[in-house]
């Protein structure tokens, strides 16, 4: 399979980068796959897991929100809040599931963009073993 260039990028460092065979994105309009030679694409990603497909062995992040940006076969990846799996333990995680506010609620207390957001993180984090 064709390689392209794939960095994870937080305010604090560079989290990943690597030659990479395939990459899914959690994004507002589905996941997205991306392989070598893709169209160009600048999007927003959503609360989810980003899977790096590479060499046969898969490697996972948990991505609250950020921007993708896809050209000249160079994925960028940069999110204020992005965990890596094999890094960050289960308690971190459900610590940030608990400070969440619960969009249930108080269904007028936030739009439906923040309820949407809020679904994915929820079901997201609820499901990392």
């Amino acid at each position: 399979m064709s390689k392209f260039k794939l960095e994870i990028i937080s305010p604090e460092k560079t989290l990943y980068e690597a030659e990479v065979d395939e990459v899914e994105i959690p994004g507002f309009e589905g996941n997205m796959t991306i392989l070598r030679d893709h169209i160009n694409l600048v999007t927003f990603v959503r609360p989810g897991i980003i899977t790096v497909n590479n060499n046969s062995k898969t490697k996972k992040f948990y991505i609250e929100n950020g921007t993708i940006e896809f050209e000249n076969n160079n994925l960028l990846i940069l999110s204020s809040q992005v965990y890596d799996l094999e890094k960050t333990n289960v308690s971190e995680l459900k610590k940030i599931l608990n400070e969440q506010s619960d969009p249930d609620s108080d269904p007028n207390k936030f739009t439906d963009k923040e309820q949407y957001i809020n679904f994915y993180k929820k079901d997201t984090l609820e499901n990392i073993n």
